[in-house]
C-alpha cells in the first residue's frame, strides 16, 4: 500500500493498494498526490524502498519539482504522520473486518480513507474532517490565517 499524507491538513491525497511494492505502483500514489494538490514548494519524504530510490521515481520527482526526504533506516518515527494513520487505518479498518476478496479488501480501505478524509474528526486539526480543513482553508471567505486563528482560538 502506498499512501501520501498532506501533514498540513492530515488529508490522505494519494492512495494506491497493491499486491506488489514496485516502482509503478508508487508513480501511482505520487501522480494522484499531486492532482489533489495545486501547490508549490512539496516536499516529499518517503522511507528507503527501492522503489523511491529508482530512476523512474527520482526522474518524475525532478519533473514534478518536488524536494524528495528520505528517512534513516529503521527509524519510522521520522515518518509520524502517516505511520499515524495506518495505525489508524489498522485499528478502525484492517484488524475489525474479513474481508472476502481483494476487491472487497480495496473497496473497503477506500471507503475508509474516504470516512477518514472527509467525515471522521481530527484533533490535529481542531477536530474536524481534514478535507474540511483543506475546504476552509482554500475556499472559505474567512481567509485561511484568520480561520486558523479562530482553530486555536477555541477552548475544547
Amino acid at each position: 500500500m502506498f499512501d501520501i499524507i498532506d501533514v498540513f491538513t492530515r488529508e490522505i491525497v494519494g492512495h494506491h493498494e497493491v499486491l506488489r511494492c514496485r516502482t509503478k505502483e508508487a508513480l501511482k500514489a505520487l501522480n494522484e498526490a499531486v492532482e489533489n494538490r495545486n501547490i508549490d514548494d512539496i516536499v516529499l519524504r518517503t522511507d528507503n524502498g527501492v522503489q523511491f530510490r529508482s530512476r523512474e521515481f527520482q526522474t518524475r520527482i525532478r519533473e514534478l519539482d518536488i524536494s524528495h526526504e528520505r528517512t534513516m533506516v529503521n527509524t519510522p518515527e521520522e515518518n509520524g504522520y502517516i505511520e499515524s494513520f495506518h495505525g489508524t487505518l489498522k485499528r478502525c479498518e484492517v484488524y475489525r473486518k474479513h474481508y472476502r476478496s481483494i476487491n472487497h479488501c480495496r473497496n473497503s480501505i477506500a471507503e475508509f480513507i474516504d470516512k477518514y478524509n472527509n467525515r471522521r474528526p481530527h484533533s490535529s486539526v481542531g477536530k474536524i474532517p481534514p478535507a474540511v480543513y483543506h475546504k476552509n482553508i482554500l475556499n472559505n471567505s474567512v481567509s485561511g490565517i484568520k480561520f486558523i486563528e479562530n482553530l486555536l482560538n477555541k477552548s475544547y
